[in-house]
């Protein structure tokens, strides 16, 4: 295996200059379990593992350039029940783009974040999962492509 290649996503960190607010709406509306961190020199911020991935907020005096913006990631956050998970989000007052649709291999919606932000809510299909099983699991497990990574190191 080779160290040198990108295996997967690691963290997604969003970056707003109201970020606690922000951290707010991700956990009350969308039910993240976003917790407050703060290590180091940094500011104040939230995150939480979500599957095997970090996902962060943090306010823009933790980077060395101080940027934010609005619009250049588009986030897609997976569920098992968009359709249910769009009712609970517009019964809580959140504004869809527009309503859950079957795209072939995936349902989903979509909506703005606070900031501007667009976050699209994605069901994969069975057909998607059912793919993801046909890997060889050192393909598709970070903790199971760290041990290969690293096993010759552990050997010494």
């Amino acid at each position: 295996m080779d160290r040198t290649t990108i295996g997967y996503v690691g963290a997604i960190i969003l970056v707003s200059k109201e970020a606690e607010k922000l951290a707010d709406w991700y956990r009350d509306v969308l039910g993240l379990p976003l917790t407050d961190e703060q290590h180091d020199d940094t500011e104040p911020h939230w995150g939480c593992t979500l599957g095997a991935q970090h996902f962060a907020i943090h306010p823009p005096e933790d980077f060395p350039d101080e940027r934010c913006g609005v619009g250049a990631v588009k986030l897609a956050l997976n569920t098992f029940d968009v359709r249910g998970l769009a009712k609970r989000l517009q019964d809580a007052g959140v504004e869809l783009l527009y309503e859950p649709k079957d795209n072939g291999f995936m349902w989903t919606t979509a909506l703005l974040d606070p900031d501007g932000n667009f976050l699209e809510l994605v069901q994969l299909s069975d057909a998607w999962y059912q793919y993801l099983e046909t890997l060889p699991i050192e393909e598709r497990d970070p903790v199971a492509r760290w041990r290969a990574a690293t096993s010759a190191d552990r050997a010494l």
